[in-house]
């Protein structure tokens, strides 16, 4: 046993152990139902507490790589290393607080926009001439369901798309992330049944997992697979359904027009109700514009989010949530009960700047944002080793399968130590499932970046597969 931890403020000790051992096993120096040393040898050969270790083989059994026999001690289980991807939870060093930390240079894993196209200059602006009016009524506690003025302002953008929509159905909440939040604490019950995507956005499984009871349903590139899903209907109760309709994280796809009315139609058959999340909407490429489930919803069954987090700046942290007009009181009190409020500066500086800059910004980072879509694109065709199944049509990812019969976790890993990282397909996953796939943000990253990263990923590939070789010609 050569474990060696650091006393490094950025890793905690049990994250190392568990780190060691995880390699340890995936590696397969360590093999199915061998006996991993006793907590007290490994608290003793580090100097550490026994209550640090008992962290680390709890992790690891938690994720599936050890099992425990009373009395006996902690073996390696049988995680299936033949396949293509070992069967876990989502990779926990990377999800602090709901948001991604990152502990490496190039950062395909997130999906925070890049700093370089935030519109900060206009805000400063913005917001130096709303000090010059009555300052202290910057600083008060807004109304809960949100800016009247904002609200109004949205739903004008909104018309062009939903007909008749109101300001007084729109709900302003702090970034998409608490819309769901709030449906989940005060609309939906933890007796109800709601169905996912597999795979489906990371965030989504989080919000919902322990709390109601969760069903999958295939994704298809035109959306949900609706043979499926109308067996699931007619076999169970199902009261919600969560879908991303356009630019879908992981995968990119985008609903067709006839599986959104397929899906109103059995929502009204079935008595359920669709949660829509709308984020990345705004970031098509191809001049061919989205549209959304709640543009057709006649018969109000569709609770709308969308998020200004992702095409302004993430840190105004404002979206907006359209709930049937039914749960329209209840979304306001839960939105009060939560925080009281959004915060009053950050709604009435969005509210100028959509009203005066929206939509050249928008058109700003499009064009931002396609030429690293055009990129990522050129490179994944030209690799050895990485295959894209569909192509998107705008949003931040590519879905990517790696073509060798490679360990997801391992490769993770093994890019993480070059500087490089990616979340492995297994995070999108609500039920354990063997995957060779890997989503690529290009959200965070530069063009030199991005061409160094590629380097790196197939140089990695090469060696693992040539078992160290370094004779490879990368493809940039």
């Amino acid at each position: 046993m050569n474990i060696k931890i650091t006393l490094n403020k950025d890793t905690d000790i049990y994250k190392q152990i568990y780190l060691y051992f995880k390699e340890e096993i995936l590696v397969e120096r360590f093999k199915v139902n061998d006996k991993l040393p006793s907590i007290r040898q490994i608290a003793n050969k580090l100097k550490i507490n026994n209550i640090t270790v008992l962290k680390a083989y709890s992790l690891l059994e938690t994720d599936g790589y050890i099992y425990k026999v009373k009395g006996s001690g902690s073996f390696v289980k049988n995680i299936n290393l033949n396949n293509t991807c070992t069967l876990q939870k989502p990779i926990l060093e990377n999800f602090k607080g709901g948001q991604i930390k990152i502990n490496s240079n190039i950062n395909f894993a997130s999906a925070t926009p890049n700093k370089e196209i935030f519109p900060t200059k206009i805000f400063q602006n913005i917001i130096s001439d709303l000090f010059l009016g009555d300052a202290p009524d910057l600083f008060i506690y807004e109304d809960s369901q949100g800016n009247f003025d904002l609200r109004k302002n949205i739903a004008n953008l909104l018309k062009k798309e939903i007909k008749n929509i109101s300001h007084r159905e729109i709900q302003i909440i702090n970034g998409a992330q608490q819309g769901l939040d709030l449906l989940k604490k005060g609309i939906i019950k933890n007796s109800s049944t709601i169905v996912l995507g597999s795979p489906t956005y990371s965030s989504a499984i989080t919000t919902f997992s322990n709390f109601c009871k969760i069903k999958t349903v295939p994704v298809q590139a035109d959306g949900f697979d609706m043979a499926a899903l109308e067996d699931l209907l007619r076999s169970s109760k199902i009261d919600y359904i969560y879908v991303m309709t356009n630019f879908q994280s992981p995968t990119g796809y985008k609903w067709s027009k006839d599986k959104k009315t397929k899906l109103l139609n059995l929502a009204e058959e079935y008595n359920f109700y669709i949660l829509e999340d709308d984020c990345l909407s705004e970031l098509y490429y191809h001049d061919i514009s989205t549209s959304s489930i709640k543009s057709i919803d006649f018969n109000d069954k569709v609770f709308y989010i969308n998020t200004f987090s992702k095409v302004i700046m993430p840190g105004l942290r404002l979206g907006y949530l359209i709930p049937p007009k039914k749960f329209i009181s209840s979304v306001i009190n839960s939105k009060f009960i939560s925080d009281i409020s959004s915060c009053n500066l950050s709604q009435k500086s969005l509210n100028v700047f959509l009203e005066n800059h929206y939509e050249e910004h928008l058109s700003k980072i499009r064009s931002f944002y396609k030429k690293k879509y055009e990129l990522v694109k050129s490179l994944i065709f030209k690799s050895k080793f990485l295959k894209l199944d569909y192509l998107p049509e705008g949003g931040f990812y590519f879905w990517v399968s790696i073509v060798n019969n490679l360990n997801c976790d391992l490769l993770y890993m093994k890019f993480k130590e070059r500087g490089v990282n990616v979340l492995p397909g297994n995070v999108f996953f609500y039920k354990k499932t063997s995957s060779n796939k890997i989503r690529i943000s290009f959200a965070a990253v530069s063009e030199d970046e991005i061409i160094l990263g590629f380097k790196i990923i197939e140089e990695t590939i090469y060696e693992i597969i040539h078992e160290g070789e370094n004779t490879y010609t990368p493809l940039i």
